[in-house]
């Protein structure tokens, strides 16, 4: 997803710091909030702000992101 209202420099600032990890992602549909625990994560470019996840298309969280068209990724130290 693309998000233009991310400042490209601090985005690679940000994503500079994350060598590797887990995330939480996040997502809000008619059943609810889901979420999921992902180590695939990583930027793909700065201009524009892209990122890639990977989800399995059968979980529930998958399903919800197609549904409302969007999700949040929040960084564990």
């Amino acid at each position: 997803m693309n998000a233009p209202h991310i400042d490209p420099m601090v985005f690679r600032s940000v994503m500079g710091c994350f060598l590797t990890g887990v995330t939480i992602v996040t997502s809000a549909g008619e059943a609810g909030l889901t979420g999921l625990t992902a180590n695939s994560f990583t930027s793909v470019s700065v201009k524009p702000c892209q990122i890639l996840v990977c989800i399995k298309s059968e979980s529930v969280t998958g399903a919800t992101i197609r549904e409302c068209g969007y999700f949040a990724v929040n960084l564990l130290a």
